[in-house]
């Protein structure tokens, strides 16, 4: 019996200038079919994703759930080009979990460039456990000068 849910509500917050004005879809409400998720997230891992009427703001949020103990994980992703200069970055978020055990919760902000990843942070150290109601989390790290693409995401690593 599937026992988590993580749901999410993404906030990017880069604290520097954009080079280029773009609009992400960092919410969940754009969900043009029901079977799949909301319009530009992705996911990322072997963990069941969907997106849930059930929120802590707006209509809707996205939704982790397993069942499975191991090493595998799941996430749902977003990706947008790194048209920013500054010095920091910082992604926050609010999740609300359920029965996460034999693993942990998070939130998960990678810049990549040059092929490779640049800075990274899935909140594992914080070891977000158990079950708890709506919270505000946020990761923050220096900006990598040569980034080319940010991934934001909610991930779940273990059983809930």
């Amino acid at each position: 019996m599937k026992k988590i849910l993580l749901a999410l509500l993404t906030i990017i917050n880069i604290n520097c200038q954009s080079q280029k004005i773009d609009r992400y879809n960092l919410g969940f409400e754009n969900q043009k079919d029901e079977k799949v998720l909301s319009e530009g997230w992705f996911k990322w891992g072997n963990y069941e994703l969907m997106i849930d009427n059930f929120a802590h703001s707006g209509k809707k949020s996205g939704k982790i759930t397993s069942d499975s103990i191991g090493s595998s994980f799941g996430s749902i992703a977003y990706k947008i080009p790194a048209n920013y200069k500054g010095s920091t970055i910082k992604l926050e978020g609010f999740m609300k979990i359920k029965n996460v055990e034999n693993g942990f919760s998070g939130l998960l902000l990678r810049v990549d460039g040059n092929g490779s990843s640049l800075a990274f942070d899935n909140m594992q150290n914080q070891n977000i456990s158990g079950t708890n109601d709506w919270k505000k989390y946020s990761i923050t790290f220096n900006y990598p000068d040569n980034a080319e693409y940010i991934v934001v995401a909610g991930i779940l690593s273990g059983k809930g």
